[in-house]
């Protein structure tokens, strides 16, 4: 009996363990989801707050602030600023030395929203247009990012940069990343090179769902080789990718967006881009690319969304340049191990470039080329969209295929309405250089236009398409005798160019004053 009484207590213990280990390990696994809430007034509050906080934290802010120094968000502090309901400004401070609004370090994060989804005046963090010379590259006038920050809502403006390599909101390293789904970034202004309004670099991520970037200038000085949103191919893979927003209205030496590298290559990273919706519209580049410019070390890949009314000198649209020429190249190397390192790649497989313009100027030889798309390189592939109604105030209304050995391919593309005031309304094709221009596998290249300003058909060539020769060299166009939906394409002789002899000072081709097609 006693032996069996012992079995007895030993096995209720023994369950009773079993079931207290349960409900600890139960509870043990449960997350912790509360967040801290806290109200902010000063700046004094505002650093405190984030100084002691931990995990998920929410910050209300409760009145204007003024920053005496740069609020930093280290690694495991999640971070959150949104106002009370009534309109609130974070502003820096030039006197207390707060060349910066937010500094967040990798494994931090930090999201900008407002209580009410749309009232971006609700929080505004202002860099107060403090030019604030002697910076460090890499870091931003208002936002340094190598870990997370998260856009929702609200405007971030009034910065004036003045850095190489930076810009008001700077996103570098491999960790970092910035989400816009919402909110305001205008009212910018950069000044110097490399750089631009939104500089990502060095390994970084930016995705664009929403929101807008617009009414900025990189350009108020002159000043070369930036961009609104300048994605670098600088020490790592940076990427941008754009499912929605606008960037729109905006002025620099390149337009709305750089990918690439301008100068100094690194020969191994690239900066890529991939456009699934979203609108990219009426920004103005000195140079190249009004929408998107697309150089060396660079990928573009457009599946949707609208590219429309953007101006340039040249590539009013996009242009994609692989700096084979620029950067000696040619006679050095052969094209194809060229753009092993530098290959400027841009594939168009949906989405619309509509409305754009390449200006004539004295600046670059091909000034006023490419309304639509300027191609300088060996790596680009329209397979599918729109390129309608773009202007080119010299050669090539839609589409441009630079000098040297480039080889487009065309696809099931609409290629319509695109006007050039001198050769090639929808399509030219350069007369220097051994190219195999390709347009196959119906296409639909139809009802553009090729007018001189005065009005004079004959001082122009080729409304729907041109391809100049050169003495001595090799040239071969396919054109498709289909057109999309099966639909057969007719060619007719329409004008005819002058010789383009090196003597003869006619690189680019002129019309010959020959008949036009009725």
């Amino acid at each position: 009996m006693l032996k069996q009484k012992w079995k007895k207590v030993l096995r209720g213990m023994f369950f009773s363990v079993i079931l207290l280990a349960f409900s600890i390990s139960v509870y043990a696994e449960e997350p912790d989801t509360s967040v801290a809430e806290t109200k902010v007034s000063s700046y004094e509050m505002l650093k405190k707050a984030v100084e002691e906080s931990q995990g998920e934290t929410v910050l209300t802010v409760g009145s204007d602030i003024v920053l005496e120094e740069p609020i930093t968000i280290k690694a495991g502090q999640n971070i959150t600023l949104v106002d009370d309901g009534v309109a609130r400004r974070i502003s820096t401070d030039s006197q207390n030395k707060a060349d910066r609004a937010f500094e967040v370090e990798a494994g931090g994060k930090v999201t900008i929203k407002t209580s009410i989804p749309g009232r971006n005046d609700l929080l505004v963090i202002d860099g107060q247009n403090f030019d604030m010379p002697g910076g460090a590259f890499e870091e931003g006038q208002i936002i340094t990012c190598s870990g997370q920050f998260v856009l929702e809502g609200g405007t971030i403006e009034n910065s004036n940069c003045d850095t190489a390599r930076s810009g008001a909101i700077v996103v570098s390293g491999e960790e970092a990343f910035f989400h816009m789904t919402g909110g305001l970034v205008r009212n910018n202004f950069y000044e110097n090179q490399y750089g631009g309004i939104i500089r990502v670099s060095c390994g970084a991520t930016f995705n664009m769902e929403g929101g807008s970037i617009s009414g900025n200038d990189t350009y108020p000085g002159g000043q070369v080789n930036n961009a609104t949103i300048y994605v670098a191919a600088k020490e790592g893979n940076s990427s941008f990718q754009m499912n929605g927003g606008e960037i729109s209205e905006n002025h620099g030496f390149f337009g709305g967006v750089f990918l690439g590298e301008w100068l100094s290559p690194d020969y191994v990273s690239i900066a890529s881009m991939e456009m699934n919706g979203g609108k990219i519209m009426n920004n103005k580049a000195e140079r190249f690319g009004g929408g998107i410019m697309v150089c060396g070390q660079a990928s573009l890949i457009m599946e949707g969304g609208e590219i429309p009314g953007n101006e340039a000198l040249i590539g009013g649209g996009i242009a994609a340049y692989d700096l084979y020429y620029a950067r000696g190249g040619s006679g050095n190397y052969d094209i194809e191990t060229w753009k092993q390192f530098f290959p400027a790649e841009f594939v168009m497989n949906g989405g619309t470039i509509s409305g754009n313009k390449a200006f004539d100027g004295d600046e670059e030889n091909d000034g006023g080329c490419g309304g639509g798309i300027y191609i300088g390189s060996d790596s680009v592939v329209l397979n599918a969209g729109y390129i309608t109604n773009n202007t080119a105030q010299r050669q090539g209304g839609g589409v441009y295929v630079g000098s040297v050995p480039y080889t487009l391919h065309m696809y099931n593309t609409l290629v319509t309405e695109n006007t050039a005031t001198i050769l090639g309304g929808g399509l030219w094709f350069c007369p220097t250089g051994d190219a195999h221009k390709t347009v196959t596998n119906g296409g639909a290249i139809f009802g553009n236009t090729a007018r001189s300003e005065s009005g004079v058909e004959t001082e122009a060539a080729g409304d729907d398409f041109a391809a100049v020769p050169q003495e001595g060299k090799e040239h071969f166009v396919t054109l498709a005798d289909r057109m999309l939906g099966g639909g057969e394409a007719a060619w007719y002789k329409d004008g005819g160019v002058l010789s383009t002899e090196p003597d003869k000072g006619n690189v680019l081709g002129e019309p010959d004053g020959s008949a036009r097609y009725d």
